[in-house]
């Protein structure tokens, strides 16, 4: 009896040693990425992965370069002038139209390059975005294109400024189109909006100050294109139709936009 005694007290003594490592909890190497549920090759325990909060922004953007508008340096030579400082009159989506996106700068190299990040136009018209909408989730994105060509400049009643620009293939035709407007100023004045619209309608005028002295209404150049970086916020333009703006082969077959423009160099 005694034996069986020692032989039981000795089972139970194995068993809870042995139920201490089959329950131990599985340490994970330092170099084990984090939330995407991968264990050591040896292991057999589940891992709940969470769920990421930021699943809404492009996975393309994680791999984009980075700007800060406010180091883009402006050196500017004529005077400042009341004749550039004019506010928008539209009525069509002013709210978005004057103010910036809130995200940060991703950075394209072509037009080409920008346009094939973004949604069809088919898919925006479903989101229900229309001529009242403030700036929706699909557009609210800043963005710097190193180099574009303008192809043609007008200036509209609203106070806008469209310019379109686009690439030039290798036949040296305009390809891959895209409105960018410089637009008339926000109401508030104090806004960081403000700062950055009004900067960017001086730009225009101190390249061409003909646009807000004279009664010029638009600009085509013929044979050299003007190079420019530019950047602004993106805008789907519901209002319109693809094709619509512009002349000739300057016309977009997409209405998204860069709109407003936050600043714009001429190379």
């Amino acid at each position: 009896m005694m034996r069986l005694s020692k032989i039981f007290i000795l089972t139970c003594w194995v068993l809870i040693v042995s139920g201490c490592y089959i329950f131990k909890p599985i340490d994970f190497p330092n170099n084990t990425p984090k939330n995407t549920g991968k264990l050591p090759k040896d292991s057999t325990a589940v891992v709940i992965v969470p769920i990421d909060s930021t699943t809404e922004i492009p996975t393309s953007e994680i791999k984009i370069s980075r700007v800060d508008p406010d180091k883009l340096k402006v050196n500017f030579t004529k005077e400042a002038s009341e004749t550039y400082r004019i506010d928008y009159v539209g009525k069509v989506r002013a709210q978005a139209k004057t103010s910036m996106a809130t995200r940060k700068t991703e950075f394209f190299e072509t037009v080409g390059d920008l346009l094939a990040s973004l949604p069809t136009d088919n898919y925006m018209r479903k989101t229900g975005v229309n001529d009242k909408s403030l700036r929706t989730v699909d557009e609210n994105r800043n963005v710097l294109l190193k180099k574009a060509y303008i192809f043609r400049i007008s200036k509209e009643s609203d106070q806008d400024f469209h310019l379109l620009v686009g690439d030039l293939n290798e036949q040296g035709e305009k390809v891959n189109i895209l409105n960018v407007e410089i637009a008339g100023l926000p109401k508030d004045k104090t806004t960081r909006d403000y700062f950055f619209l009004e900067r960017t309608r001086r730009q225009l005028y101190e390249k061409y100050p003909d646009f807000f002295t004279g009664n010029k209404k638009t600009f085509a150049p013929k044979s050299k294109f003007p190079e420019i970086t530019v950047r602004g916020s993106l805008f789907f333009d519901s209002h319109h139709s693809p094709n619509q703006i512009g002349s000739g082969a300057t016309k977009p077959n997409s209405v998204w936009e860069i709109h407003p423009v936050t600043y714009i160099e001429f190379n």
